[in-house]
């Protein structure tokens, strides 16, 4: 007979958790870690890193091993959509108020001017922005800067008489904008020699 020895470890089992399948709005990020340290791990992301910092929805896993033991975990998580920027910067005829329309309809909105509605109708220039909380709780500010343009200023001068054979030179200025005139011209300046009424609309681009 004879007697023999056999010396036995037991490794303490590995648990992996990459807590519960969770929800995070877009442009967050959350970072994995099953708190192992410096045992090995393999995540379905080909990393082998003890974390990672995953943005983009899916469903990750990791596998842990220490030579004995193995175990592994999965989470599935999800970005939310932010609210999306429906607002453009805005110029207009200082006698026609700008509409600013936020969009993102069933949302909550604070605006910078104090509204909480939907769009809001703006009368003085500056920067206006609203934060937009969405119906999935993901929120997102934006805005939009406000100009406003005066109207061209028009003097084609008194009523006035002329001899037969004389010419009178009649200029609406504002040489940038464009001009209508009654005749059909479209230059800054009319030579008259007829006699009449003459009119012309001057067009900067957002009065006339």
């Amino acid at each position: 007979s004879a007697t023999f020895d056999a010396q036995v470890t037991l490794i303490p089992p590995l648990t992996v958790n990459l807590g519960p399948d969770t929800s995070l709005c877009a442009g967050q990020q959350l970072l994995l870690d099953p708190g192992l340290g410096g045992i090995g791990l393999t995540w379905s992301t080909g990393a082998t890193t003890p974390t990672i910092t995953v943005n983009g929805t899916g469903t990750y896993s990791a596998v842990a091993s220490n030579g004995y033991c193995s175990a592994s975990d999965t989470i599935h998580v999800v970005f939310l959509a932010l609210p999306t920027d429906q607002l453009t910067d805005a110029t207009s005829c200082i006698t026609e108020p700008v509409a600013l329309d936020a969009g993102n309809a069933g949302a909550q909105y604070a605006w910078s001017n104090g509204a909480n509605s939907q769009s809001i109708t703006v009368d003085a220039p500056g920067l206006y922005s609203v934060a937009i909380t969405g119906a999935n709780g993901c929120a997102a500010t934006y805005g939009s800067q406000v100009a406003f343009v005066e109207p061209p200023v028009v003097d084609l001068g008194q009523d006035t008489v002329l001899c037969d054979g004389q010419v009178l030179v009649l200029d609406a200025g504002n040489p940038s904008a464009t001009h209508t005139w009654g005749t059909g011209a479209g230059t800054q300046s009319l030579n008259v020699t007829i006699s009449g009424n003459y009119t012309v609309p001057v067009d900067n681009g957002y009065c006339t």
